[in-house]
């Protein structure tokens, strides 16, 4: 069964870019462009990772993580920083890598 990934964030053209290569690194990528949508997708979902783009705001990621958090605590969030979306290009992926460490141990919330 393939991972399945949430992947949340306002910049619909940083969310394409992201879940490009999400797709193409072999992952199922649903999209989320508000904290109501995330919500609503996390309870009709079974999702292994949440992705939190900074361009949600840091209130609305502490928001989410939180509810994440309590609704399913075994599902790792990641929250990307801007440089973090910056350095998507350069090989070995960091944000690739940092979604692998995540499945590989869960342990609920992350910043990258």
């Amino acid at each position: 069964m393939p991972t399945l990934i949430l992947s949340a964030g306002r910049d619909l053209s940083l969310l394409k870019k992201r879940n490009a290569a999400l797709i193409a690194a072999g992952y199922t990528v649903v999209t989320a462009t508000n904290s109501p949508e995330v919500v609503n997708k996390l309870f009709a979902g079974d999702f292994d990772l949440v992705i939190l783009c900074h361009t949600l705001g840091e209130q609305q990621q502490k928001r989410l993580a939180h509810i994440i958090s309590d609704y399913t605590p075994s599902t790792p969030v990641i929250v990307l920083s801007q440089a973090e979306e910056r350095d998507c290009g350069i090989e070995p992926n960091p944000r690739l890598l940092a979604i692998e460490a995540a499945l590989a141990h869960p342990t609920g919330f992350r910043a990258a």
